[in-house]
């Protein structure tokens, strides 16, 4: 029995659903393969979604049609805005989600879509077309799904190991199977696999806990989502003052850390059974606890995780060290003397694609019509995957549809970010994503994805002219307000002088425009709608915070687009994907080598490959004018 669709997505987690989706949107039909379905859109690790760098993406894949912020404003539990003591750059939301409510809405999305067909079964080999590029899979039961392209999403399931103390487990998170099949065939295809190792904090109880002893962390009361075509409306479920809390915090404390010390010869992390590297910027307590010595205590939150279930998750304690352990160290915690474990934590290993495989499209280089995205190409965390669904599941529908890829450039959005660096740069252990990464974090902000990002998902037929002409009008309402301040004036007065001083400003010594007045420190659009009098819009949350830093930031921000505006002229400059870089007179054998194996498609990723120096890309850049004169 064989089927055929346009693309094929292996793997229903976060990458898997979003590549899915995409490739629907631009009207491919889609058979989505998942091995069960209690693992579409599963959040193994902490329920939450954002924060920054990855909420900066969160925003932008809801900018370009994605799924994963509607779903997760609809499942949220609490919202929070983070680094709100910081400049708009690093500012970004985290929503505490209801797991269980976003892996159904999610799966609710996938079956409503008529192009996609989800299949149950485990891929086992690829096949191949009679070009020898990607052609389908087929599964274990024998089952054949063809396909003009594509798309790997395995998550962390490929040969996966889960280790708690001595014991070791075939499978994937929660229990679930591994799939075991599929490395071997990807080996046997030419492709190189590493070993990564991720990890997760125990579960407990929440009716054992004494939440006397722990610090409510409320969340905000302002109406903050991710969908930015909600914008306005009111957060679906975020925590209100007077309702019951779902976060709590404690610290860990020198008892805890001699617990720990005391039996770091039973950890898998140091007695060499796991041998995966793991995430640096994501350390389990044993390493934090080994790596530094003279901290006293690490903060330690508890999220519930579902309101139909009795879980907490302990983000920050992730370990795997052995159960025994992990109950003791957890009851020497303030609130936690009688925590009752349900599901302990453990550690798990996994294999994934070496770096310099992938094109920033996520088309493998070696196999064309093969695309990654997710966990298998490196990162780690829900958003990174499901970010690069986004951009595989749109690249595989447009070959398939005989369409030319498209490129997210890293100076445009964190998309382009994420993919540049997996493309050009080598990757020991798994990908965060973070602000510090984005070279123009000032021009990327949370709350401009859409502005950033409308005209190119509209371009590619991922949004529709109803959100096109939503975003154009949230534009012109910035664009107005703007104008209007430029032109209102604030009068001197003695009251106003006063609120001045309060807030940390100096006193007028006579009218000014109420643009430049808000430029100040401290003094946001609320004030200037008090002080310029009626006549000025109501405005949500993100279009404060965006006219904001339009006028505290603008100089930055514009120094910022005519750099980009430099920049971009030669950092586009396509590069042949062919190219032989040994042919290339003048260029270093290490810049030629390292190039030859990246394979840039821009002369702005060649500039950021490992080896190439300024020098180096002068010599490609003539190369280049040279090589297109003559053709």
């Amino acid at each position: 029995m064989s089927r055929r669709y346009d693309v094929v997505v292996v793997g229903a987690g976060h990458a898997g659903c979003e590549a899915a989706l995409a490739a629907a949107r631009l009207g491919a039909t889609v058979g989505l393969v998942t091995m069960s379905e209690r693992c579409v859109a599963s959040m193994p690790c902490n329920p939450a979604i954002g924060g920054p760098g990855k909420g900066h993406l969160v925003r932008e894949i809801d900018a370009m049609g994605g799924a994963m912020g509607v779903i997760a404003d609809g499942a949220a539990l609490q919202s929070r805005l983070l680094n709100t003591g910081k400049g708009p750059a690093v500012q970004a939301l985290r929503l505490l989600t209801d797991k269980q409510v976003y892996s159904q809405s999610m799966r609710q999305k996938l079956r409503a879509e008529p192009r996609i067909e989800m299949v149950a079964g485990e891929a086992a080999a690829l096949v191949m077309d009679r070009d020898g590029d990607a052609g389908g899979v087929t599964l274990a039961d024998g089952r054949a799904l063809g396909a003009r392209a594509v798309v790997l999403a395995t998550g962390v399931y490929l040969n996966s190991s889960v280790v708690s103390g001595s014991s070791r487990l075939r499978a994937g998170p929660d229990g679930a199977r591994p799939a075991q099949l599929l490395p071997k065939a990807l080996e046997e295809a030419g492709l190189r696999l590493g070993r990564f190792k991720t990890g997760t904090s125990p579960r407990v109880d929440r009716r054992s806990v004494d939440y006397g002893e722990l610090r409510p962390e409320p969340g905000t009361s302002l109406p903050l989502q991710f969908g930015h075509r909600f914008a306005g409306s009111s957060a679906p479920a975020a925590t209100a003052p007077g309702e019951d809390p779902v976060c709590w915090a404690t610290y860990t404390n020198e008892t805890t850390h001699r617990i720990i010390a005391g039996n770091l010869h039973r950890s898998p992390l140091f007695d060499g059974t796991i041998d995966g590297a793991g995430p640096r910027h994501c350390p389990s307590i044993e390493d934090k606890v080994h790596r530094f010595p003279n901290r006293d205590r690490h903060p330690v939150w508890l999220e519930r995780e579902s309101m139909s279930s009795d879980l907490l998750y302990v983000l920050g304690l992730s370990t795997s060290l052995p159960v025994d352990v992990q109950s003791a160290m957890l009851r020497s915690l303030p609130g936690l003397s009688s925590a009752e474990i349900v599901r302990p934590g453990y550690a798990i290993e996994y294999d994934y694609l070496l770096s310099g495989q992938l094109f920033p499209t996520m088309e493998v280089k070696l196999l064309r019509g093969l695309f990654a995205a997710g966990q298998i190409c490196g990162t780690s965390g829900y958003e990174e995957a499901a970010a690069l669904g986004l951009i595989a599941g749109t690249n595989a529908a447009r070959r398939a549809l005989g369409q030319e890829p498209v490129v997210w450039h890293r100076s445009e959005s964190y998309l382009g970010v994420l993919a540049d660096d997996l493309a050009t740069r080598s990757v020991s252990e798994p990908y965060r994503m973070m602000t510090a990464r984005a070279e123009h974090r000032l021009h990327l902000r949370h709350s401009n994805a859409d502005l950033r990002l409308a005209s190119l998902a509209a371009e590619l037929g991922m949004i529709d002219r109803a959100r096109l002409a939503a975003v154009s009008g949230r534009q012109k309402l910035l664009a107005d307000t703007k104008a209007a301040l430029m032109l209102s004036r604030v009068m001197r007065s003695e009251d106003l002088n006063r609120e001045l001083v309060a807030l940390g400003t100096t006193p007028l010594r006579q009218g000014v425009r109420a643009w430049s007045l808000l430029k100040r420190p401290r003094i946001g659009y609320e004030h200037m709608c008090a002080w310029v009098g009626e006549g000025m819009p109501r405005l949500g949350h993100d279009d404060r915070q965006e006219l904001e830093a339009m006028a505290k930031y603008g100089g930055y921000i514009r120094q910022q687009e005519n750099l980009l505006s430099r920049q971009g002229r030669t950092a586009m400059r396509p590069v042949p994907a062919e190219l032989d870089y040994t042919k290339v007179p003048g260029l270093a054998h290490r810049a030629a080598a390292h190039l030859g194996e990246v394979r840039p498609l821009t002369l702005g990723q060649a500039s950021r490959v490992e080896g190439v120096t300024s020098a180096d890309l002068s010599v490609l850049a003539g190369y280049l004018r040279e090589w297109r004169r003559r053709r």
